[in-house]
């Protein structure tokens, strides 16, 4: 079962089930505490912010170099819900939240992270300052999403 919770880092905010739509799913395909960022083309995004950042690929999961063993390593479990109770709260993210208690419809264990996310059209690339590619992905016209990124060895 997942009850609404707050982060724990964060008591003051809703407790809530936390979901996210189909296509952003393989962004968790890495350990939780793992610091990422996800970027990827959209309608407004500039050719030089596509050739700079992008490259040939179609979406980018930059990790640390030092995380790459563990995804390798990892297995996750990856659950399924039905949609009726959630509510979108960042399209661009993918972002999903419910306020009630809810049992999956589905469960699936997933090894071969890296296989994973490159079978979704990802590159996966190891890159020495996250927290700086991070900045600077924020500055660019690129659709993103980061996470854990407090978890970056230059955070």
């Amino acid at each position: 079962m997942f009850v609404p919770r707050s982060p724990l880092a964060r008591p003051e905010v809703e407790p809530l089930v936390w979901s996210v739509a189909e296509w952003n799913a393989p962004q968790y395909y890495v350990p939780r505490d793992c610091p990422r960022m996800v970027f990827w083309a959209g309608p407004e995004t500039s050719a030089s912010d596509c050739i700079e950042f992008l490259g040939s690929a179609r979406r980018v999961m930059a990790v640390e170099p030092g995380w790459l063993q563990k995804i390798h390593s990892a297995t996750i479990v990856r659950y399924e819900f039905e949609p009726g109770s959630f509510a979108c709260i960042d399209e661009v993210a993918g972002t999903w939240v419910s306020r009630e208690t809810l049992a999956p419809t589905a469960e699936e264990v997933l090894m071969h992270l890296p296989d994973r996310i490159a079978a979704e059209g990802i590159e996966l690339r190891a890159v020495e300052n996250l927290f700086g590619l991070s900045q600077r992905i924020a500055g660019t016209t690129l659709r993103f999403s980061g996470n854990r990124l407090r978890n970056c060895l230059g955070a």
